[in-house]
């Protein structure tokens, strides 16, 4: 982060700013947790792999890559089956790990949900503007020009445009001074 900003890579500041909130909502949330709760995390890669692996598998080939063998998914499903046996049927969802969170038994949490409990959902308006600077839509196509182009360019290099939200939301995140947080 502090070498983007240095060297003035707004953008990509932005980008890793937003990796730090998202990290920051997690901890947050997991830090006056239960073990419970930091062994659903954890565990929950398994959940996390056996998609990740599926997908690998329809593309591999594409990918000119070797795909796993059957005893590697064999394995990436049973880690995968023994998590989900263990928790409720929501685990298995993306953010499932933290069902125990809410109170309402059909709620499916997502990360807006957990941005809440941390006390960062104040942050959202950067973080949206953070998706628009590393995906493909027109707002960040349009708005990277506005934002550190001041509309007339589109920067290729280093600049000091841009640079104080990334660098302001890092400091606070760096110092630990955050809201309480909220129940949900």
């Amino acid at each position: 982060m502090f070498a983007l900003l240095r060297a003035g890579y707004a953008a990509g500041a932005q980008a890793r700013w937003r990796t730090l909130h998202e990290i920051a909502a997690i901890a947050f949330v997991l830090g006056p947790g239960t073990e419970d709760l930091a062994n659903r995390f954890l565990l929950h890669r398994h959940v996390e792999r056996w998609r990740e692996a599926q997908c690998y598998q329809e593309n591999c080939a594409a990918l000119g890559q070797e795909p796993f063998s059957e005893s590697e998914m064999a394995e990436f499903r049973s880690d995968y089956d023994a998590v989900v046996g263990k928790y409720e049927e929501a685990y298995e969802r993306d953010w499932g790990w933290s069902k125990p969170l809410f109170a309402s038994p059909v709620h499916i949490p997502n990360f807006d949900d957990l941005e809440k409990l941390a006390g960062l959902a104040h942050n959202k308006p950067f973080v949206k503007l953070s998706h628009h600077t590393i995906h493909s839509g027109a707002s960040g196509t349009l708005d990277v020009l506005e934002l550190y182009g001041r509309g007339e360019v589109m920067l290729a290099g280093p600049s000091n445009a841009g640079l104080a939200e990334p660098g302001h939301g890092s400091l606070i995140f760096s110092t630990g001074r955050m809201r309480s947080a909220p129940t949900i």
